[in-house]
């Protein structure tokens, strides 16, 4: 971190270089459809994002790029790898400019984790209605050389300082070594491991603990810690909201470290992800890819055999009597 002078400064300039995209009279400008803001050290390949952009209607206001999260602060696209701004969304932003919210010398600078220029940003654009959609293919960190069949949905990596050396490996993309299409990978502890591959929720008695077991009794499944982790909420927690760091110390450590070459998946069932209001938003920012699977029972059936389970254990409640 290089201080609050340097995050002011780019604030400053990320207003400099977004106020200039907007209001500049050069015809090429104003008809640009999309603006993609990145850093000097950015790759980007432009196939895959113009594919990606075809999907969206520069029309309508979109605002996207690799997701961040401060508690207590709207989610605004991370800086580096890409921020992508439609011309609907810079236009409706752009009247904020001389709002407080949009101010890059405010107080709340000073307080912020996140205070660079992508931050004041994100800022701006959910004060103006611009909110973010989640896109997984900017990368932070270029990938090691062997690896980059497992970013097929990358269009770009930041951190690259040459660009000429990225190019050749890209194009000479043809390792012997065999990596699962599954694995979505993550870099702890210096090496790449897959994210978890599924996770498992439903109502009780619905066969969550069943359908777990037949699962990691396959030979490539590999089991967690415990087979409820409920780690992202349940019933009594239903808005909760983990940051990257507590995702990173606290919830993979409780999986088994899977390289992309060992073919191997591994997951959780907690049935009260059912009841979670953010749980599918925030697993689904961490684990882009993982598999969602929810079962469901007929509600007569499931009493009853919820009642047979409690007057086994000894816990049946008053209200529910055999008839």
């Amino acid at each position: 971190d290089k201080g609050m002078t340097w995050n002011t400064w780019l604030r400053f300039k990320m207003r400099a270089i977004y106020e200039y995209s907007v209001r500049a009279h050069w015809a090429e400008i104003r008809e640009t459809e999309w603006l993609v803001y990145v850093d000097d050290d950015t790759y980007v390949l432009w196939e895959p994002l113009l594919e990606l952009l075809s999907r969206y209607d520069p029309r309508t206001a979109h605002y996207f790029g690799r997701p961040l999260h401060e508690a207590g602060y709207p989610l605004f696209v991370g800086g580096g790898a890409g921020i992508v701004l439609s011309r609907a969304a810079a236009d409706q932003i752009a009247p904020m400019l001389e709002s407080e919210a949009c101010d890059p010398l405010h107080l709340k600078w000073a307080d912020r984790m996140h205070s660079g220029g992508d931050a004041w940003l994100g800022d701006c654009a959910e004060n103006a209605g611009v909110h973010t959609d989640m896109e997984f293919g900017f990368y932070p960190q270029p990938p090691v050389s062997n690896l980059f069949a497992l970013f097929n949905d990358a269009v770009a990596f930041h951190g690259v300082e040459n660009h000429a050396a990225m190019h050749a490996a890209l194009s000479a993309n043809s390792s012997e070594t065999a990596y699962d299409p599954r694995c979505v990978p993550v870099f702890v502890d210096h090496k790449y491991n897959c994210l978890p591959h599924f996770i498992i929720g439903g109502v009780p008695k619905a066969g969550t603990t069943s359908l777990y077991k037949y699962l990691i009794g396959h030979p490539d499944v590999l089991p967690a810690e415990d087979k409820e982790l409920t780690f992202w909420g349940n019933f009594f927690s239903p808005k909760r909201r983990p940051g990257r760091d507590e995702v990173m110390t606290t919830y993979l450590t409780r999986f088994p470290k899977i390289s992309p070459s060992d073919f191997k998946v591994t997951g959780e069932a907690t049935p009260g992800y059912l009841f979670c209001i953010t749980c599918p938003t925030y697993m689904l920012k961490y684990m882009p890819k993982v598999r969602l699977i929810f079962t469901l029972r007929n509600p007569v059936p499931r009493a009853y055999s919820e009642y047979l389970n409690k007057v086994a254990d000894r816990t049946v409640m008053r209200y529910l009597t055999k008839r």
